[in-house]
């Protein structure tokens, strides 16, 4: 088995799904780490409303059904007036390396924020760390974990069976390619 190790990090929704589908690079913290490496992201049990609001304004809705609709086609998810029921919680959803941690001043011009929304998705204020996730990794079946604050040791246990679930790595800023959304996911589904 793989001696390296591999950490968890609970996000609330809708960010947790953000990262998963590659709409949110950065994820902004108020602390830095010196890990570098495999993080599971987990989406947190709770939702709060705030949160769940969101995902009904833009461009939270917009990227989120670019995601949602194929994978649930026979659902008028334009109309639909709850999108976040459609977020797993409680869950790990993928996995991401932690390729840096800069400061988000640093952030804020950097060369490699490509998504025009990045800013919308997190807190860019000064003073603040912007950690550089890349290389994400879906999952066929999420799988369900306990979260916790802070970065969090992922057991081998936990790890083998996130890494049984594993997907190829996203290809661009969000996956539009029609024949992975072939593949059984249940991303977007709580058992």
């Amino acid at each position: 088995m793989d001696t390296v190790e591999m950490r968890g990090l609970t996000l609330t929704q809708p960010w947790a799904t953000l990262v998963a589908i590659g709409a949110k690079q950065f994820e902004t913290r108020s602390w830095a780490i010196s890990y570098k490496g495999d993080i599971a992201i987990h989406a947190a049990k709770g939702f709060p409303k705030d949160a769940k609001s969101l995902c009904n304004l833009q461009p939270f809705r917009g990227v989120l059904m670019d995601f949602l609709q194929p994978m649930h086609s026979g659902i008028d998810l334009f109309h639909h007036p709850a999108l976040w029921t459609f977020l797993p919680v409680g869950k790990i959803i993928c996995v991401v390396s932690l390729k840096r941690i800069i400061r988000t001043e640093q952030a804020r011009r950097h060369e490699d924020m490509t998504n025009p929304f990045e800013m919308n998705f997190g807190d860019y204020g000064d003073g603040r760390y912007a950690w550089d996730l890349r290389n994400v990794r879906l999952l066929k079946e999420t799988v369900e974990a306990r979260g916790a604050l802070s970065l969090w040791k992922i057991d081998a246990e936990l790890r083998a069976k996130i890494e049984a679930q594993y997907l190829a790595p996203l290809q661009g800023p969000i996956n539009r390619d029609p024949d992975w959304r072939a593949h059984p996911v249940d991303l977007l589904k709580d058992s």
